[in-house]
């Protein structure tokens, strides 16, 4: 994978979007989304009540993606282990999902079939300031990433390693 070809675009002033085509029909990428094992495969691990009004709970294991060794960067350490839950405004599934996120922010997850593909869709927006925009970006990037390698059968690497290539990029591309 190039950096370039999944780069999140600033779709608005407090908004990414980010486009990542899938090698998985849409309802095994859907799987992945809300089965909390699977989702902890490539995102956050945690239960899901999936139904408008239900609740996610994502728990933060970066480091737990991959057996591949790396350095977790310092700032992660208060974060490692912790749980956030949030509130589902909207579910169709094999399709979409839209939830809250921190600070007043929302997700939405979309999924296209492409054929035996998929194409995922991550739309963030909402988002307080330019400093919570160039970090989702950066872990929208890196975990999309992760989940194309899961799906395409191959082990991931390290999350950290991953994150690295895209440190500094969003900084520049989002001024």
């Amino acid at each position: 994978m190039s950096l370039d070809e999944s780069l999140a675009q600033r779709t608005a002033p407090d908004a990414i979007r980010l486009e990542r085509l899938l090698d998985a029909p849409a309802e095994t990428v859907w799987r992945y989304l809300v089965d909390p094992e699977l989702r902890g495969r490539w995102f956050m691990p945690g239960p899901i009540d999936p139904r408008p009004g239900g609740s996610i709970t994502l728990r933060i294991e970066h480091g737990s993606i991959s057996p591949e060794p790396g350095d977790e960067p310092e700032w992660y350490s208060h974060h490692k282990g912790t749980e956030s839950t949030y509130r589902i405004l909207e579910i169709d599934p094999p399709r979409l999902l839209r939830f809250t996120w921190d600070k007043g922010s929302e997700v939405t997850w979309t999924l296209e079939p492409r054929g035996e593909k998929t194409l995922f869709t991550i739309l963030h927006d909402k988002l307080p300031d330019r400093n919570e925009l160039v970090g989702v970006s950066g872990g929208w990037h890196s975990h999309s990433a992760v989940l194309a390698e899961v799906l395409a059968g191959r082990t991931p690497g390290n999350f950290w390693n991953t994150h690295a290539k895209v440190d500094g990029v969003y900084e520049a591309a989002f001024p």
